[in-house]
């Protein structure tokens, strides 16, 4: 029996998605001030709060959602109903939830990436709510 590659959830379900997607922003940016930690976590919780809103929508939607971290895919999908509110190549972050998460820290991240890491997860985040909400 091969896994399923697609699962529907019930609409209300699209709310405890964007919470916690909130729950994974607000973990960023804690450990992108500590002193201590994983860079490239800080990457991992900006990618899980991008991937956990784009599936509320799918959820909000009532589309399949795919049981993958590949970003690229989620947001194609998702572009059949709305523009995403960025051009950036949100699959760039796909590592960060599947390698990144097994290997040592040999990346080398700077702050204006962590910045922007996180930048770009409120961006989507408040997008995703803004949407959820009307």
């Amino acid at each position: 029996m091969s896994p399923k590659k697609d699962r529907m959830y019930k609409a209300e379900y699209a709310k405890v998605l964007i919470s916690i997607a909130n729950g994974d922003l607000d973990s960023a940016e804690i450990l992108r001030a500590g002193l201590k930690g994983r860079q490239e976590n800080t990457c991992y919780l900006a990618e899980q709060c991008i991937e956990k809103s784009l599936k509320s929508l799918l959820v909000h939607f009532n589309m399949p959602v795919p049981l993958t971290h590949d970003l690229g895919l989620i947001s194609e999908r998702l572009s059949t109903r709305v523009k995403l509110p960025t051009d950036v190549d949100l699959s760039q972050f796909n590592e960060f939830a599947t390698t990144r998460r097994y290997e040592e820290g040999a990346l080398v991240l700077d702050d204006d990436d962590l910045d922007a890491a996180i930048l770009l997860a409120k961006e989507i985040l408040e997008w995703a709510k803004s949407i959820l909400q009307s």
